[in-house]
């Protein structure tokens, strides 16, 4: 069996997920709506709900969010309309709640970057 992954694109009032195998392959997807861009327990509960229900599946978490990101530190300095992300370590805390690794993107600069890879 390939290793799986869990995918997570944080976007505007929602969160879209998928499993995916490392060939690429989408195993499941799904949204799941945020009731608040406000609060940080709106944005984590989720998140956190879906890493636990799918940890014993995936190898690591991959999420994909707007903001000035550090993907190497796990740190978003900002968060697009999620105003109160500031210097935010949220892939330590997904890490920390949940014992999977996890990884954030900015999700614009890894669109740019599937496009270079998929012309060349």
């Amino acid at each position: 069996m390939n290793t799986q992954f869990l995918t997570i694109d944080l976007e505007n009032r929602r969160l879209k997920y998928s499993i995916v195998t490392d060939s690429l392959d989408v195993m499941k997807s799904g949204k799941l709506e945020i009731i608040s861009v406000d609060e940080p327990d709106a944005l984590y509960s989720p998140i956190f709900t879906l890493v636990n229900e799918f940890k014993n599946e995936i190898k690591g978490v991959m999420l994909t969010m707007p903001g000035v990101i550090d993907s190497r530190k796990g740190i978003a300095y900002s968060g697009g309309m999620y105003t109160w992300i500031k210097n935010e370590q949220i892939a330590i805390k997904i890490y920390e709640e949940t014992g999977v690794k996890t990884i954030i993107v900015n999700d614009a600069k890894l669109l740019h970057t599937l496009r270079l890879v998929m012309v060349h």
